[in-house]
């Protein structure tokens, strides 16, 4: 039989039934047992099997199956207007920006810069799958989830309420272009790592991707280095000063 543990992203409770009980001992914060055999995110065995195929054979079935869970969980999210985003999430003075990009190219690079340029003032909230909400209130929160990248940082666990999105680009020039939300939609839906199940959770992936495009977007073509870092800044404080 299968062991029930409660994990909470966003405020929202999700029971995660696991087949291997060492799978608990991966997440970064203790699982809360979960009385019953009631669950919402479970893998299949054929998941299983899968995720050998996917992740090292070198690695456990405990830790692939950690590292599976995290699209299930992300896809019963939805059906609660939440989900997780592939993003590196930085909290600056109390707003969260979003730095979009695939992996291998730069995310981690360029909070370092955002890091050298604004010092501690730069806060990690999570480096490589956020979670991200929207409220009853029309507010798009981002949070900290257990699955947090190579790296590991331990970040603010949020919620921070969304200041807008940097889409990366390595470029052998620096230059950060303002980009109109309403074309690009393709790139937040990509990022979403969620997909609905239901008609709900559809429209709640709809209202999700929405409500994230309302806010600022920009495209950053850069070098990695800390001049880029410096005109993301600039801009976001420019943004700022014009909301006032």
């Amino acid at each position: 039989m299968k062991e029930v543990f409660a994990l909470e992203i966003a405020r929202r409770t999700v029971r995660i039934a696991l087949h291997d009980r060492g799978a608990a001992d991966c997440f970064p914060e203790p699982l809360r047992p979960c009385p019953g055999e009631e669950y919402d995110v479970s893998l299949s065995d054929r998941e299983m099997i899968r995720s050998r195929e996917m992740y090292s054979l070198a690695e456990t079935d405990a830790i692939r199956e950690y590292k599976m869970l995290l699209w299930p969980t992300a896809d019963y999210l939805l059906e609660t207007g939440a989900s997780i985003v592939h993003c590196v999430s930085i909290d600056w003075h109390g707003r969260a920006w979003l730095l979009c990009a695939p992996s291998g190219t730069g995310k981690t690079t360029q909070f370092l810069r955002w890091r050298q340029v604004g010092g501690y003032d730069v806060r990690m909230i999570n480096g490589d799958m956020s979670a991200v909400s929207m409220e009853s209130d029309g507010r798009i929160l981002v949070w900290d989830t257990p699955w947090r990248g190579k790296e590991c940082w331990i970040g603010d666990p949020g919620p921070v309420p969304l200041g807008g999105v940097i889409f990366l680009e390595q470029a052998e020039h620096n230059e950060l272009l303002r980009l109109n939300p309403g074309n690009e939609l393709h790139r937040i839906v990509k990022g979403i790592s969620g997909r609905p199940r239901t008609e709900h959770a559809a429209r709640m992936f709809a209202a999700l991707a929405d409500g994230i495009l309302r806010h600022p977007v920009w495209l950053l073509k850069n070098r990695g280095d800390a001049a880029s870092a410096q005109m993301a800044l600039d801009a976001i404080r420019a943004e700022g000063s014009a909301d006032e």
